[in-house]
């Protein structure tokens, strides 16, 4: 680290140390729990954090209260549109909304939904940021490029933005010439910085570089942490050979914050934030823990959200656990949201890793792939018909979706972002 950020990091710690809700605290306990998950002291830590959580929520709030067991398994499985439609009875009395902390989203990809976090929550989230990012190689004081839509709600103060050492860069600005721009901003940088962007505005980058068939360039670019979307192959390979440097993909939401990572040592699977949640996945229809390997829905219980407790919660995205080792739960593959998922045409799920194979086959900018019906599907592709390769798309993408599956193609010049600033590659129109 240079003087500069050293004197950053040094100065954040030190106005922590004033604080009621000390941010240091909770980073301790996170790192000796997400280091440590099957230690004895650590699994202690983890019931502790629970038994309080539901005598919290049982004792606080309306939904908890009327519950008959307290035995963490006869917990309801909750949702959005539950907490949306009887908000004031997962609110806890405890609070003033004055006093606490909103967090909201737009919806672009589901269901729009705001949450209230107490102080302490904001600080718990904060300490999983620091040491998660630690885990990404980066460290607090560090220059960090944070891409993403930048609305007038969530930008700061200028010398906020100097303070922390973050340059903000709207993920709007994607046509290439403003990504030209960007890069070249890139360049003119001499420190080392980290990116913390959406995957597919790293896809946008990345193809803009392929085009260009240019040698790359040292960016001087120590990683890269994708969030809020799905990484894909293309878009980390391409990513880690264009700006040599390793590409992490973070998996959280607005409501709860970090759940899951991967790492340098967890490349290929998401170190789970055991100190922070409760993530378990369960069969879709029955709310059976699935087997290590199958596909399940995933279900997060908050155990620091006092303000708004949510117990069992259904993230409404499904994934796969493995065991690691020994003991260590990992999540082996996150695969989006279940309204977005496809399935071939005997109803079986379709993982949507397949799909970005799609650029073997053209010469595109950007791609959607969309469920119609039940074996009708379409491509929808930013790229020029005569620079497309239908039928060996068709031949591709067949046995994985059925003999009986048809196919359509269309083209077009754009495929807008939504409001969000996020970008769907795969949809499902019977949802």
């Amino acid at each position: 680290m240079t003087p500069l950020e050293l004197l950053r990091n040094y100065f954040f710690w030190f106005l922590d140390f004033f604080k009621t809700y000390s941010i240091r605290k909770h980073y301790k306990e996170i790192k000796l729990i997400n280091e440590n998950p099957a230690d004895i002291k650590a699994v202690k830590l983890r019931e502790r954090n629970l038994k309080n959580l539901i005598a919290h929520a049982c004792r606080t709030t309306s939904y908890y209260s009327k519950l008959k067991s307290r035995e963490f398994d006869d917990f309801p499985i909750i949702n959005k549109n539950l907490i949306l439609n009887n908000f004031e009875d997962f609110s806890s009395n405890l609070y003033q909304k004055k006093d606490l902390i909103k967090h909201s989203t737009s919806g672009s990809t589901g269901v729009p939904f705001e949450i209230y976090k107490d102080k302490n929550k904001v600080s718990r989230n904060s300490a999983d940021v620091i040491y998660f990012s630690e885990l990404a190689n980066y460290k607090l004081g560090n220059r960090l490029v944070y891409i993403r839509l930048w609305v007038k709600k969530f930008m700061r103060n200028k010398y906020v933005f100097f303070f922390q050492n973050v340059i903000p860069h709207d993920v709007l600005k994607n046509s290439w010439s403003e990504i030209n721009d960007f890069l070249n901003m890139l360049k003119s940088m001499s420190s080392k910085k980290v990116l913390l962007t959406y995957p597919s505005y790293l896809e946008e980058v990345c193809r803009f570089l392929d085009s260009k068939e240019s040698d790359t360039f040292n960016y001087n670019i120590k990683s890269i942490i994708t969030t809020s979307e799905k990484l894909n192959a293309y878009e980390k390979e391409r990513s880690e050979y264009f700006f040599k440097c390793p590409v992490y993909e973070r998996y959280s939401n607005m409501e709860n914050g970090i759940l899951a990572q991967k790492t340098f040592n967890l490349r290929s699977s998401f170190k789970i934030n055991h100190a922070s949640y409760i993530i378990e996945v369960l069969n879709i229809k029955t709310n059976e823990h699935v087997n290590s390997g199958e596909v399940g829905k995933i279900v997060i219980t908050d155990l620091f959200n006092y303000a708004t407790p949510l117990l069992r919660y259904d993230t409404g995205d499904l994934g796969r656990y493995e065991i690691k080792g020994d003991s260590e739960v990992v999540l082996s593959e996150i695969f989006g949201r279940r309204l977005d998922a496809v399935y071939n045409t005997q109803g079986k799920f379709v993982s949507p890793h397949i799909f970005y194979k799609i650029s073997h086959f053209s010469k595109l900018k950007q791609y959607q792939f969309i469920q119609n019906k039940a074996s009708e599907y379409t491509f929808k592709l930013n790229a020029k018909k005569e620079d497309t390769q239908e039928d060996a798309i068709i031949n591709h993408f067949q046995p994985f979706l059925g003999q009986d599956a048809s196919f359509n193609f269309v083209y077009v010049d754009e495929i807008a972002l939504l409001e969000s600033g996020k970008f769907k590659k795969v949809v499902n129109l019977m949802s």
